[in-house]
Order: structure tokens, then C-alpha cells, then sequence
């Protein structure tokens, strides 16, 4: 039970702030899709840009996954660092 209470005064905001900018970026991109429409007066030019951002994200996750995978620190480095900000 004390674990619980460490967790709820603790750790809400780390574990909300994901939710809040995925809620951001949601209203962002409503936005975004209004003022095309608005500006364009036509759906089309909208789903020119929703293709074009699409096939960016996908080229550009691909090359960074890559360079990731070929420059990240070992796998030891992240435990010696987890465990000395293992909360108990």
C-alpha cells in the first residue's frame, strides 16, 4: 500500500505527460487540417499534404532507426544508470 501512495504523489505527472502531448499534437493537427481546408477550399491539396508528411515519416523513421541501432550506448550503460535511479 505504500508503494501505491509513492506512485500516486510521485510519478502522475512522469506518467501523464505522454497522454498531454499526445493531446497537444492532436489539436495541433486539427488545426493544421482546418486552416488547409480553410485556405485551399478543398480537401484535395489536404490529402496531397497528409500523403507527402505520411511517406516523410516513414523514409526519415526507417534511416533513423538505422542510425540508432548503429551508434547507441551498450546495453550496459543503461542498467548501471537504471539502478542507480532505481527508486525503492
Amino acid at each position: 500500500m505504500k508503494y501505491l501512495q509513492n506512485l500516486k504523489n510521485k510519478h502522475i505527472p512522469l506518467m501523464m505527460s505522454p497522454f498531454v502531448s499526445q493531446l497537444g499534437l492532436s489539436v495541433y493537427l486539427i488545426g493544421l487540417n482546418w486552416l488547409i481546408v480553410e485556405a485551399t477550399g478543398t480537401t484535395k491539396q489536404l490529402g496531397i499534404i497528409q500523403a507527402v508528411s505520411g511517406v516523410a515519416f516513414i523514409i526519415t523513421d526507417v534511416f533513423v532507426g538505422v542510425l540508432v541501432d548503429k551508434y547507441r550506448a551498450p546495453l550496459k550503460t543503461y542498467e548501471k544508470r537504471y539502478n542507480r535511479l532505481k527508486i525503492s
